[in-house]
């Protein structure tokens, strides 16, 4: 594959009066796709110097869920359906719709 470059800018995120404002750089579009990337495709940054980064896709797990820093997360769908965290009240549908 020929090499393509693909200029950004450096953006600021936060706030420079508080101090804390950082940089973000802000990926987005087709070329991605071209490039070997997918939504929700997994991806890991190298740092080789200031001001040098290799951005690398990883290969998708077998299963779509997502592992991160070893937990397991859970899809939204699961989340919806189990039971409700202490101190929460479970409120069936026919009791919302009461007038």
């Amino acid at each position: 594959m020929a090499k393509k470059i693909r200029k950004l800018k450096v953006y600021s995120q936060g706030d420079p009066w508080r101090r804390t404002e950082q940089p973000q750089i802000r990926f987005g579009g087709k070329w991605l796709r071209d490039a070997g990337f997918q939504p929700h495709q997994p991806y890991q940054i190298t740092i080789h110097a200031p001001g040098a980064l290799t951005l690398t896709a990883r290969p998708e797990a077998a299963s779509h869920e997502a592992v991160i820093a070893g937990a397991r997360c859970e899809p939204k769908a699961a989340r919806w359906n189990r039971e409700p965290r202490s101190g929460h009240e479970a409120v069936s549908e026919a009791e919302r719709n009461e007038p």
